[in-house]
């Protein structure tokens, strides 16, 4: 059973009233209104699956609450209110679970980011090792340049791949 599943049947079980059955009368407003409050406020669920256990959509759930924020002053209200706060559980025990699955997500999360920005990070290094390398190529004179490229390419390029395998030349 859900928290919202859960909000519900005690909103239900607390007013006597069946919320989700379609009608107008005053005390199955208020009591839907209380059901669209508290399920609003224990959970982080959306307005339209908050709404979708009783029928209803998003916009009707966002009125529901405008009515309990505006109704609660009303002796009948605020009683009915209390009625079923003092039935719900204690929903900071939950969000704790619920706070330390999330938390080992995002540490898993973090980790695999920092592995990622390492590895980035070594990619950027080597890049910029052959880019030095290649500056100063492309700055020699024409002709050493192409002395260079049709006797020493060969070797220039193995000393440049032992730098990167053997960081110990470096």
């Amino acid at each position: 059973m859900t928290n919202l599943e859960l909000i519900y049947n005690i909103c239900c079980s607390a007013t006597g009233l069946e919320l989700n059955k379609k009608t107008r009368k005053r005390e199955y407003i208020y009591a839907r209104a209380c059901y669209y409050y508290f399920a609003r406020f224990h959970t982080k669920k959306s307005l339209s699956s908050i709404g979708l256990i009783c029928g209803t959509d998003h916009a009707t759930v966002l009125h529901g609450i405008k009515i309990y924020e505006n109704n609660i002053k009303y002796p009948d209200f605020y009683k009915m209110s209390e009625n079923i706060n003092k039935e719900l559980p204690d929903f900071e025990i939950l969000k704790v679970k619920e706070s330390r699955k999330e938390r080992a997500y995002l540490t898993s999360v973090n980790d695999k980011l920092k592995d990622r920005i390492l590895e980035l990070e070594e990619f950027v290094r080597n890049n910029e090792i052959k880019n030095k390398h290649i500056q100063e190529i492309n700055s020699l004179p024409e002709i050493e340049l192409q002395e260079f490229l049709k006797y020493k390419w060969q070797p220039h390029k193995k000393m440049l791949e032992s730098k990167v395998n053997y960081p110990i030349f470096n």
